[in-house]
Parts: C-alpha cells; structure tokens; sequence
C-alpha cells in the first residue's frame, strides 16, 4: 500500500503529526477519522482499516467515537452484511 508523504513523512524531514482524514465509506456511516502517519486508504474496507493504528480514533458523526482497534475485529461482519 502506498503511503501519502503529505501526511508525515519522517524519511523525507515532514514530521508524522495528526492530520484528519473524511473517509464517508470507512465505517457504516460517515466518519472522521484523526490517525498519525496514515497511508493511502485503499478502495477496500479489508484493506484500508486494517492499514490504519489501532489507536486511530474514529469519530463517526452517529454515536460515541471508536478507535481502529475496536472496529477492525467487526469487518468480517460489515462485509458479510453488505457494508
């Protein structure tokens, strides 16, 4: 997976800061997901959250805000469900 060098790039003397990044298909509903250092996110769920910390936190606009680690168990599920 390619990583997005304007998000932190310690290899080229960007620092790795928080930046936020919209992702509307990341989670069922839209989110807002604020994570250091994050790559590309891939057109895929069983791609794109995995890539992402565990301690990324996902603040989905419909509820208490999650983190990666919490919702990455749950991709099985939201795929067989058709998310």
């Amino acid at each position: 997976m390619a990583r997005n060098p304007r998000v932190g790039s310690p290899e080229r003397g960007w620092p790795v800061s928080v930046a936020p990044v919209v992702v509307p298909a990341l989670l069922p509903g839209e989110a807002v997901v604020r994570v250091q250092a994050c790559g590309v996110l891939g057109p895929r769920h069983d791609r794109a959250l995995p890539s992402l910390p565990d301690d990324a936190v996902v603040r989905t606009g419909h509820g208490d805000q999650t983190s990666i680690g919490e919702e990455v168990p749950e991709l099985s599920e939201w795929i067989s469900r058709g998310y």
